[in-house]
């Protein structure tokens, strides 16, 4: 399984690559140490009710994407902007977690 996580607004751009396979992930190209499972069992509970789509008249707010795939298809997508799931603060926690990470 591999996961893209990408977070960006008129201030940062954030990418989150991580391979589960091979126990990695990369935060703006630079890897990372961190424990992939528990933070993968952390992002699945934070986004199991989550709606595929949140869209909201903003410009100039913040967007994120969240891309899963088996490493040929993509199985799953969320994306917003302007408009977020009502656990948003528990995801930007999370990345807040990892180092290198700018919100």
């Amino acid at each position: 399984m591999k996961i893209l996580i990408q977070l960006k607004s008129f201030y940062y751009y954030n990418e989150i690559q991580i391979d589960v396979e091979k126990e990695k992930m990369w935060v703006n190209n630079k890897e990372i140490k961190i424990d992939i499972n528990k933070f993968i069992s952390r992002l699945f509970f934070i986004t199991a009710s989550w709606k595929n789509e949140y869209n909201g008249n903003l410009l100039d707010s913040e967007e994120f994407d969240i891309f899963i795939s088996d490493g040929k298809n993509i199985n799953k997508r969320y994306h917003g902007k302007g408009q977020y799931p009502i656990n948003y603060m528990d995801f930007k926690n999370l990345l807040a977690e990892i180092e290198n990470v700018e919100l």
